[in-house]
């Protein structure tokens, strides 16, 4: 009986040891590369996809602070993905990853006071234009401005009509 209950101890202690030593703790940052091991912040890992591939039941993935991660929109496969630690290293703001989609070659010259137009029939909202890597501001954000196609008079700005899904730009 001695020996049974020792045996079945010893099981319960093994497998629970295995339990532990399968989570890992690794590091991103956007001046990283997918060809390091991630297990330091001195060799970090870079891409969201390789933090994707990494999380498996128990793993850490830490984002260094002040880093941003720009990736397609709906390009990241979360279903899954579950009993995974997601936190930041590091000093400074908080890290971001935002999905983005490239509304590249969809832009038209509407003829008139520098205003471009693009409607893309794939997207029903936009949170935020980049031009050029610079960030614009929406007309309803802007303090004074009516969210009106005319108001669009500023480098700094971009007008989205949720009715037509059509987005505008002054540029």
């Amino acid at each position: 009986m001695k020996k049974y209950i020792f045996a079945v101890a010893a099981i319960a202690i093994f497998l629970l040891a295995q339990s532990f030593g399968y989570a890992t703790t690794y590091y991103f940052s956007t001046s990283g590369s997918d060809a390091n091991n991630g297990l330091s912040s001195g060799t970090p890992k870079q891409s969201i996809s390789a933090a994707v591939t990494l999380m498996t039941s128990g793993n850490t993935i830490l984002f260094k602070r002040g880093d941003v991660w720009y990736i397609p929109f709906d390009s990241v496969n979360l279903s899954g993905k579950s009993n995974v630690t997601l936190n930041a290293y590091g000093t400074g703001d908080k890290p971001v990853i935002a999905g983005m989609a490239l509304l590249d070659g969809t832009w038209t010259y509407t003829g008139s006071a520098n205003i471009w137009k693009s409607v893309d029939p794939r997207f029903n909202f936009v949170h935020r234009v980049f031009v050029n890597g610079v960030s614009r501001i929406s007309l309803d954000n802007k303090k004074g401005n009516i969210n009106a196609l005319s108001n669009l008079d500023s480098l700094d700005e971009y007008f989205y009509d949720e009715t037509s899904g059509s987005r505008a730009l002054y540029y």
